[in-house]
């Protein structure tokens, strides 16, 4: 199984125990995993129930993650950058957002070639969120 079909079936089995509602402050967010890389190559997920990127963020202690971890995967709505994610993508780590936009849409982010990059690897973004995204994304690029 690769990244892209772990973390889809990872996020679609959340998001249908857990819908999310879209707030314009500080994004929701639910249901975290781990995206590991085996010493084979292949790539398996963790839940780690009761743990938040989020929350992690603001303490230095929680963000210790094992060299394994290549990606972080949550249901957060709206999918969208926070200053404090600056730090997982700067480890070379890729962040994939989950949320119910047009149908089940994950929203990657990777750091290449000095830049904060998105991709909507699975559904769509409506124009509003799409919005949010771009906004986010402009905010943060600067700190990088």
């Amino acid at each position: 199984m690769n990244t892209s079909n772990a973390i889809a079936l990872a996020l679609v089995a959340l998001a249908i125990s857990a819908p999310l509602h879209a707030g314009d402050a500080q994004p929701r967010e639910n249901y975290c995993a781990w995206i590991k890389q085996t010493p084979e190559g292949k790539f398996t997920t963790e839940m780690k129930m009761g743990w938040s990127l989020l929350a992690a963020e603001r303490d230095p202690a929680a963000m210790a993650l094992p060299d394994n971890v290549v990606g972080i995967t949550c249901l957060r709505d709206p999918p969208v950058l926070v200053p404090g994610d600056l730090t997982v993508l700067k480890q070379g780590r890729s962040l994939h957002f989950g949320v119910q936009d047009q149908g089940m849409t994950i929203v990657k982010y990777e750091f290449k070639d000095g830049q904060v990059v998105y991709t909507v690897s699975v559904g769509g973004l409506s124009p509003k969120t799409l919005k949010k995204v771009e906004k986010a994304l402009a905010a943060v690029q600067p700190k990088m």
